[in-house]
């Protein structure tokens, strides 16, 4: 397995540099943003050798929407990419499990602020990290998927099925990377935990915590979770690219996703996603006094740019990206303007990831809408 593929979970911020542009007067012009998005669509496809993408932009307020596919969705069968199509969502999901975390506080199960310890007392180091720590990447856990011993079972198994707690002892058995609080360092050790945390004080596994808190009462009916390494063929395909002739490789049943477990192992849609940015930024399913603790955090990942409790931002959009072998997806919305954007590729393309094209857009949205 290519070692491309194995922080794949890791949502790019080497990549995300603060996307700088002027503001010209807006022209509300929506013929001319359409227009605009389409030609970047059709110019990243080929520029990025991209075998596909969907671009999706929603304004609640003037209700202007765009949403399209480019190329194709199953290069093997020339499918022509459409928007409605599911596919593999990566860290999208940290957005779920850390969304229904905080349900669970409000329903006095869990204290953000308690130590992990006091819900499991076997992890190591559980009596200097808190749930608060987990929730906005702070604790200094190692990345399970980052080690080489992961790296070389994936790449030897990579249909094996993981157990959670395999992936847990993985990452929390390396040394701490920094003093808990001090430093912010993208961990899919920490998502894990939370789910254990989920699970131990709901008495449930942690996707029917999240099935029952957020996606039944969103009425999310595309959004599910992965069993091993099934998807259907009629959805988004994934791919690797071979640089030497540009060739694609389907990779989308490759990899049994237990190993992304609750850091990365949903499917979702356009449309769903599109719902789902809504209630996760405009904060529908927590109190308002809790939601706004989502958008702070006592360490910055970089100037101008907050990881906060299970999202970041991106200038004034705030939601998440997702890695996982195949596909790269970028979700994030404007909480004051009731700005959607939405990219997707089925390609994990680090070099120029779809967090990247977000903020371009962004660019194109501010200059045309």
């Amino acid at each position: 397995m290519k070692k491309q593929a194995l922080s794949v979970l890791s949502i790019f911020f080497i990549s995300v540099l603060f996307f700088q542009c002027t503001s010209p007067q807006k022209k509300n012009n929506t013929d001319e943003l359409h227009t605009r998005l389409h030609q970047y669509g059709d110019s990243i496809l080929l520029a990025q050798h991209l075998p596909g993408l969907i671009i999706g932009v929603w304004n609640d307020e003037t209700k202007v929407s765009y949403l399209e596919g480019f190329g194709f969705s199953n290069v093997e069968k020339q499918t022509k990419m459409l928007p409605t199509l599911p596919f593999r969502i990566g860290s999208i999901t940290k957005t779920f499990v850390v969304t229904n975390v905080l349900q669970l506080v409000e329903e006095g199960l869990i204290d953000l602020d308690q130590m992990v310890a006091a819900y499991i007392d076997s992890i190591p180091h559980a009596t200097r990290i808190t749930v608060r720590m987990l929730c906005n990447m702070t604790s200094g856990y190692e990345n399970y998927s980052a080690s080489a011993s992961f790296d070389s079972i994936m790449a030897n198994d990579p249909l094996r099925k993981w157990d959670k707690w395999e992936l847990i002892r993985l990452g929390t058995s390396a040394p701490l990377r920094f003093i808990p609080g001090e430093e912010v360092y993208y961990s899919n050790t920490n998502t894990l935990i939370l789910a254990a945390i989920i699970e131990k004080v709901t008495g449930m596994a942690w996707e029917e915590s999240v099935l029952k808190r957020t996606i039944k009462p969103l009425n999310l009916t595309k959004t599910y979770f992965a069993i091993d390494n099934e998807f259907t063929s009629n959805g988004v395909q994934g791919y690797e690219l071979d640089t030497s002739d540009f060739s694609f490789t389907n990779i989308t049943t490759k990899y049994n996703v237990s190993w992304g477990s609750a850091a990365g192992n949903m499917i979702s849609t356009a449309e769903d996603l599109r719902n789902w940015a809504t209630a996760l930024v405009d904060g529908t399913l927590i109190s308002d006094s809790l939601h706004q603790q989502r958008f702070f955090s006592d360490v910055n990942l970089a100037p101008e740019i907050t990881y906060g409790l299970g999202m970041f931002n991106l200038r004034s959009y705030w939601g998440h990206n997702g890695g996982i072998p195949g596909y790269n997806v970028t979700l994030m919305r404007d909480p004051d303007n009731k700005i959607t954007i939405l990219v997707v590729y089925n390609y994990l393309y680090d070099k120029y990831p779809s967090n990247q094209s977000v903020m371009e857009i962004q660019a194109l949205i501010e200059k045309y809408l």
